[in-house]
C-alpha cells in the first residue's frame, strides 16, 4: 500500500489491527492441525489437537492415587473412631486420641488435594484442542503433526476479521509535518485504482 501526504508518497503495510498468537494451555505433541495460512475460520472452530494419550494417561494416574487416599482416609477414621471409644472409656487418655485424630484430619486434607488434582487433570484434558478465539484468517502456522509443544508455544496465528491499520515509515525531516487526525489517501498497489481516505 501507498499512503499519500501533501504530494508524498509513502511505502505502508496494510495489516489487521488485532492477531492473536494460539497456543496450547499444555505441552504435548500435536496429533493434527486442522488449517493452514490463509484458511477463514470462525470463532470456536478446532485449529490444532494434541495426542490426548499422555494427558489420559496422567488423569488415570491421578484417579488411582486418589482411589489410595480414599482408602487411607477409611483406615484414618476407623482407627480414631475405635480409639475415641476407649478415650470415652477411659481406656487411653486425651495424648493418646489427639495421635489418631491428627492422622484423621491428615487424611482428609490428602484426598482433598487429591481430588484437586485430579479435577485439574480433567481441565487439562479438555485443553488438548486448540480452538480459534475469534473469527478470523490463519496468518501463521509453526505446528505440525508429530511437532512436540510446550505450553504456551505459538501454533497458529490468527488475524482477526474486521478493522485493519496501516503502518508507513514516514522520513524524520517529515514528520513535523503530520498531525493526528490529518487526511491521507490510501491506495493498494495490487489493485490499482482502489483507495481509501
Amino acid at each position: 500500500a501507498g499512503a499519500s501526504l501533501t504530494g508524498n508518497t509513502y511505502a505502508g503495510e496494510v495489516r489487521p489491527r488485532y492477531e492473536s498468537d494460539l497456543g496450547f494451555r499444555v505441552s504435548g505433541k500435536i496429533l493434527k492441525r486442522q488449517v493452514s495460512i490463509g484458511d477463514v475460520v470462525k470463532k470456536g472452530q478446532l485449529l490444532a489437537q494434541l495426542d490426548p494419550a499422555d494427558m489420559a494417561l496422567n488423569e488415570a494416574s491421578q484417579r488411582a492415587q486418589l482411589n489410595s487416599l480414599d482408602a487411607q482416609l477409611k483406615v484414618a477414621q476407623l482407627d480414631y473412631e475405635r480409639n475415641k471409644k476407649l478415650f470415652d472409656e477411659g481406656v487411653i487418655g486425651a495424648s493418646g486420641l489427639d495421635h489418631f485424630l491428627a492422622a484423621y484430619d491428615a487424611a482428609k486434607a490428602q484426598v482433598e488435594a487429591g481430588r484437586a488434582q485430579v479435577r485439574a487433570m480433567s481441565n487439562q484434558t479438555g485443553y488438548t484442542e486448540l480452538r480459534a478465539d475469534h473469527d478470523g484468517i490463519i496468518t501463521a502456522a509453526m505446528g505440525e503433526p508429530g511437532q512436540v509443544v510446550t505450553a504456551g508455544q505459538t501454533v497458529v496465528r490468527l488475524a482477526h476479521s474486521g478493522e485493519v491499520e496501516v503502518a508507513s515509515s514516514v522520513p524524520e525531516d517529515q514528520v513535523g509535518r503530520m498531525r493526528v487526525g490529518m487526511p491521507v489517501q490510501v491506495a493498494l498497489w495490487a489493485s490499482p485504482g482502489t483507495s481509501a481516505q
